[in-house]
């Protein structure tokens, strides 16, 4: 296992620290969650022009061929850079109807690719469960198709997408992971209400509340009532690169925290100079690094297609407990400052925390990890 960056994945790692630095200024993070777009269109079309929207898809679906690697190398820089945009959540959408879909169901991959597209994952309900036993939302068999009822939270971009895939119950079984079924939904279909929620990460989440939505069996993604293996992959997925934007933020964080205490002074001296300030920013690079490569080897063995599952959970256990602990050190060295509106820090703290609390808790991801080990 190699886990460092090819040619063209730094190739990728560069050109989009340029590209951020140049189009995407904290200045227009700032815009961005004040709008109610949750996103820029003009900045997701350059995305799509420099093809970042293809990434993981393959050729023939208009796409670049790449590989998950490839796309945790741009979510990392989208990371520091504060970003905001429907990226991780269309391409998890896109990869989960690449897995399941039909022939018919993949024509939509080009127009993803393409920044056409934006589709986002209904997952989570009420009950803040992300286990098989927590999928509620029900859909009801009719003559001609089925009529879904019930509530998500949480989904990503929701207001902004064309298409929701709603993981929805079609039937009852003998395990909770029996009848559950996967919906590609217009988010403009009758019956269908979406309200932006206010979330500490700054980025768009709503809710969505489908109050008897009619879908046809051509909606299905994948088979009936048999869709939670693909539910679980694509769970992987998302806490893997999750993890890797949770080391984006504290990476940044720690870097303007060593910026900051090489200039502020105290007593006469930069208090970089200080050993308990440097122990600090020590630990804190300790914890970030043994996080990257667990969360890059999580990406790595789901490109391969080997299970992950396991190292998912750890990836995002460590990286919740990096990002969290880089940017409580951020701002014990800043002082005061770090907490003003005005400074950029608060940007990388206020994520850190929102992808800690995505995909499942750091206590959920201990709680798996013990399951998984046999504990």
């Amino acid at each position: 296992m190699d886990l460092s960056l090819n040619e063209t994945q730094e190739m990728f790692k560069q050109t989009a620290r340029d590209f951020l630095a140049a189009e995407f200024p904290m200045s227009l993070v700032r815009r961005i969650e004040g709008g109610v777009q949750g996103y820029s269109p003009e900045i997701w079309k350059k995305m799509a022009e420099l093809g970042w929207l293809g990434v993981p898809f393959p050729e023939d679906c208009g796409g670049l061929g790449g590989s998950l690697l490839d796309v945790a190398v741009l979510a990392e820089e989208l990371a520091q850079a504060a970003a905001l945009s429907p990226y991780i959540s269309t391409l998890l959408s896109g990869l989960l109807i690449l897995r399941e879909g039909n022939t018919a169901q993949k024509e939509r991959l080009p127009r993803i690719a393409a920044g056409e597209l934006i589709v986002s994952t209904a997952l989570v309900e009420p009950s803040g469960s992300y286990e098989p036993a927590g999928i509620q939302l029900e859909a009801t068999a009719q003559s001609d198709g089925y009529v879904l009822n019930g509530t998500k939270l949480f989904v990503e971009y929701a207001s902004a997408a064309q298409e929701l895939i709603c993981v929805a119950r079609s039937q009852s079984g003998a395990d909770d992971t029996d009848g559950i079924s996967l919906f590609i939904v217009p988010a403009d279909a009758p019956g269908i209400t979406i309200e932006t929620l206010k979330v500490i990460g700054g980025d768009q989440q709503c809710e969505v509340v489908f109050d008897n939505v009619a879908v046809t069996k051509d909606q299905f993604l994948g088979q009936p009532g048999k869709a939670w293996p693909g539910v679980a992959w694509m769970l992987d997925v998302a806490r893997a690169l999750a993890s890797v934007e949770l080391v984006g933020f504290g990476q940044k964080a720690l870097d303007m925290t060593v910026d900051y205490i090489g200039y502020r002074e105290a007593f006469g001296k930069p208090i970089g100079s200080f050993q308990a300030a440097q122990h600090l920013c020590a630990d804190t690079a300790i914890l970030l690094e043994g996080a990257r490569w667990a969360s890059y080897e999580a990406v790595w063995r789901l490109s391969e297609g080997h299970p992950a599952s396991f190292h998912a959970a750890v990836a995002k256990a460590s990286a919740s407990r990096a990002g969290r602990e880089a940017t409580i050190t951020a701002h014990q060295l800043h002082g005061g400052i770090g907490y003003m509106e005005e400074f950029d820090l608060q940007f990388y703290s206020r994520r850190a925390k929102g992808a800690e609390l995505k995909w499942g808790t750091p206590d959920q991801m201990l709680s798996n990890i013990s399951q998984y080990a046999g504990l």
